[in-house]
């Protein structure tokens, strides 16, 4: 379990190091912005299988990220359906980039602290 955590670790630094080098060009910093959230869905679930093996903090942690991953994920689906997402650069900013890096970043807080309890 101790390799998945570093494995995961070192793969979302440089991810997250690569996404806010890219949000220099905006455009790539979007699509790597949309690497890095399949990366963190995907790396959560493997967490998942490994929840027996989670101390209750961790576990506390990856049960609010999920929760507020469907929140958003929820949102987003309900504001594009009934077409809620005025024409409003501020309300486009924070449905797309404030929000998803505010998830991405207490996600790599996550793995941080399981790292770090690791070692």
């Amino acid at each position: 379990m101790e390799n998945i955590i570093k494995i995961f670790t070192y793969i979302n630094r440089f991810l997250m190091i690569t996404m806010f080098i890219l949000f220099l060009t905006i455009y790539l910093g979007f699509c790597m912005e949309f690497v890095l959230g399949l990366f963190h869905m995907g790396s959560s679930l493997v967490l998942a299988l490994l929840w027996e093996k989670l101390d209750e903090t961790a576990r506390r942690h990856l049960l609010k990220y999920w929760t507020l991953l469907f929140l958003y994920i929820f949102s987003y689906l309900i504001i594009i359906h009934f077409e809620l997402l005025e024409d409003n650069q501020v309300s486009i900013l924070f449905g797309v980039v404030v929000i998803p890096m505010s998830l991405a970043l207490y996600y790599s807080f996550i793995l941080e602290n399981l790292k770090k309890r690791m070692l």
